[in-house]
């Protein structure tokens, strides 16, 4: 039997890269939806809650029934919450801003947040509710 020459063999390191990009591109996206899971917050309930269908240009924005606001995994004051959102704003011109509201959190702190997002020219403003179906 004669053995084969191995010696100028090559691998073709392609594939394996695309394949490692992918699985990174994984799990950030896996990280991030679990950083939003983890807020502490009790949606409202509504029969015609849906998914949004689409997510780009989206900031989402949780209150907590303290009146904390939430934004990317980092509770903010309304001052800092103005100047992240007048970023976005600056970077994304067509912002939408998804509003995750505490059910017992007072309306005071939503009316704020509400004028905050008028303010800095946020107008394309949706409230995440609960189906319980």
């Amino acid at each position: 039997m004669r053995h084969k020459n191995y010696e100028n063999a090559e691998f073709d390191m392609a594939a394996l890269i695309d394949l490692v990009f992918l699985l990174l591109f994984f799990f950030m996206c896996s990280a991030t939806l679990s950083k939003i899971d983890q807020i502490p917050v009790e949606l409202p309930e509504s029969e015609n809650a849906k998914i949004p269908e689409n997510l780009k240009d989206r900031a989402i924005v949780s209150i907590c029934d303290d009146g904390s606001y939430i934004i990317s995994g980092t509770t903010v004051t309304a001052d800092e919450l103005r100047k992240q959102l007048h970023t976005s704003k600056l970077e994304f011109p067509q912002l939408s801003l998804y509003i995750r509201a505490d059910r017992n959190c007072k309306f005071e702190y939503i009316q704020k947040l509400i004028k905050i997002c008028a303010e800095e020219g946020c107008n394309n403003v949706k409230f995440a509710t609960f189906n319980q179906k």
